[in-house]
């Protein structure tokens, strides 16, 4: 089967900057999805799309950095960021509704990627705002299975198990060195999740294991900073209570996860190079619960 569409968006942008008071933005956003049925139990997928982000407008004005106690400057002149994607994947369908697993790699082009960028502003200061670098790379593949647990007795549990490894490529404004995209995208990540429905009591519980693997990196004018977290333990038990009423209990991380952060700060920017003073955090998250009642009331 083929799904395809072909959107027109339009939009204009007036401001009080005295360079550019007015802009008008127009896109094509074409989608083509092919999907082909190889056996009753297998099935190809192919994608290509063009996608358009939506501007943040509290890019376009100063805001307050509370942690470096400065004023960073806006950018009205911020142009939407544009990607081609392009996806592959493959899914089979186990017998007797035992489960999916499924494979797809992937391939963003993106221009304008939207980031810290140097400029000189109105007083000839060297600064840092949100701006667009030219092109961005992000490719990777992903695995995911879900898989009832019929075969150890427990035909009403899932196990859910989903793998991700990434690679981004784009050259620091500020380095000139290659880099990955800044905006949390590390190099890989997994989970790993246990659900069990017990129907005669109108009652589920579950655990789930997150690890947001790698480094995440930020870098800017006077600041590079590098963050890491622990995996993390999330358990819930929920339960009908009353007509279409569940009340859950949700304890997160369960294991009081680690969180660190290692920043550098340099005494004027970092193409000089002279570093001022280095920071370094070290935390535990407390354990926490939250409690919901979702319904039609």
């Amino acid at each position: 089967s083929v799904d395809s569409s072909l959107n027109f968006e339009f939009s204009k942008i007036s401001n009080n900057f005295p360079f550019s008071p007015e802009r008008r933005l127009s896109f094509l956003k074409p989608r083509i999805d092919l999907r082909y049925k190889m056996a009753q139990a297998n099935q190809l997928r192919f994608l290509l799309e063009r996608t358009v982000s939506q501007l943040d407008f509290r890019n376009f004005v100063p805001n307050y950095d509370v942690v470096d106690q400065k004023i960073e400057p806006g950018n009205p002149g911020l142009a939407p960021e544009k990607t081609w994607i392009y996806e592959a994947g493959f899914e089979h369908r186990l017998a007797d509704d035992g489960g999916v697993l499924d494979l797809r790699a992937f391939y963003h082009r993106i221009t304008d990627h939207i980031d810290k960028i140097p400029y000189i502003d109105q007083n000839d200061d060297l600064v840092s705002a949100e701006g667009n670098i030219a092109d961005a790379n992000l490719y990777g593949i992903e695995g995911r299975a879900s898989v009832r647990l019929g075969m150890i007795g427990l035909p009403d549990a899932v196990l859910s198990l989903r793998y991700l490894r990434q690679w981004s490529d784009i050259t620091d404004p500020f380095t000139g060195n290659s880099r990955r995209l800044l905006d949390d995208r590390r190099g890989y990540s997994y989970d790993a999740s246990f659900r069990h429905d017990i129907t005669p009591w109108n009652m589920s519980y579950g655990l789930t294991y997150e690890s947001n693997g790698g480094e995440q990196f930020i870098s800017d004018l006077t600041v590079q900073q590098f963050y890491t977290v622990d995996p993390r333990w999330t358990g819930f038990i929920e339960k009908r209570v009353f007509g279409n009423a569940t009340l859950r209990v949700e304890a997160q991380n369960l294991f009081g996860a680690m969180e660190f952060r290692h920043r550098i700060l340099y005494a004027s920017n970092v193409f000089d190079g002279t570093i001022r003073r280095t920071e370094q955090w070290d935390e535990t998250r407390d354990l926490r619960i939250a409690v919901r009642l979702r319904g039609l009331f």
